[in-house]
C-alpha cells in the first residue's frame, strides 16, 4: 500500500531521496533547447506568478502587480472569480515512489474537488497531461476527491486564461518514473525549473 505524507516543513524544502514530479519529466520538456536567459527569464516570470497567487489566496494584500506579470494576473482574476477554494494544499509526499509534488490549488465544483495547476508559457506541453497524472495521483492518495485535473494557462495579454482538462490517466507518468530510476539512479538531479512553466 502506497503511503502519502504531508508536508509541514518548508515548502521548497525537498526531503532527502524524493524526486519532485517535474524533474522525471524534464527530459521531454524540450527546455534544454531553450536559451538560458529566455528560459531563466521566463522561470523567474512563472515563480512570480505563483507566488502572487499564493499571496491573493493566503489574504495578503499586494497592491499593484509588477508590470511584466500584470497581464498574466489581471487572466488569473478572470478565471479565479466565483470560484470556491479549498486552503492551499501542502507539499505531498509518496514513500513508496519516494516522489514529491505541491499542487497550486483545489477548488470546489458539484462532484468533487478540481486540481489546479497554473501555467504561463505561450502552449501547452505534452509533459503536462503526465503532470497532472502524477499529482493526481498524490492528491487522491492524500485523501482528496479529485474528479479532473485542469492545467490552467494565463495569458499575458490578460485575456481569459486557457484551460487544459485532464479526465484520463494512462500510467505513463509511473512507466517513465522507472526508466527515469534506472538510468539516473545514481545521478543528483538539478531543480526542474517545469515547476513554474
Amino acid at each position: 500500500m502506497n503511503t502519502i505524507t504531508v508536508s509541514d516543513m518548508n515548502e521548497d524544502f525537498i526531503k532527502p531521496g524524493y524526486l519532485r514530479v517535474t524533474e522525471i519529466l524534464s527530459i521531454f520538456s524540450g527546455l534544454s533547447k531553450i536559451d538560458p536567459e529566455v528560459l531563466a527569464n521566463a522561470a523567474d516570470r512563472g515563480t512570480l506568478v505563483h507566488k502572487t497567487i499564493e499571496a491573493i489566496r493566503m489574504g495578503i494584500g499586494i497592491g499593484d502587480y509588477p508590470e511584466h506579470i500584470e497581464g498574466y494576473m489581471n487572466s488569473y482574476d478572470i478565471w479565479a472569480t466565483g470560484k470556491q477554494f479549498l486552503p492551499l494544499p501542502p507539499r505531498l509526499y509518496c514513500d513508496d515512489h519516494m516522489i514529491t509534488g505541491k499542487p497550486d490549488d483545489i477548488y470546489v465544483v458539484e462532484e468533487g474537488l478540481v486540481l489546479v495547476d497554473y501555467k504561463t508559457p505561450a502552449k501547452e506541453s505534452k509533459t503536462w497531461r503526465l503532470q497532472a497524472e502524477a499529482y493526481k495521483y498524490l492528491c487522491v492518495k492524500a485523501g482528496y476527491n479529485i474528479v479532473r485535473t485542469e492545467f490552467v494557462r494565463l495569458e499575458k495579454t490578460g485575456k481569459k486564461p486557457k484551460e487544459h482538462i485532464y479526465l484520463e490517466h494512462t500510467g505513463l507518468y509511473f512507466k517513465i518514473l522507472e526508466a527515469h530510476r534506472y538510468f539516473f539512479k545514481d545521478k543528483e538531479e538539478e531543480h526542474s525549473d517545469l515547476d513554474y512553466l
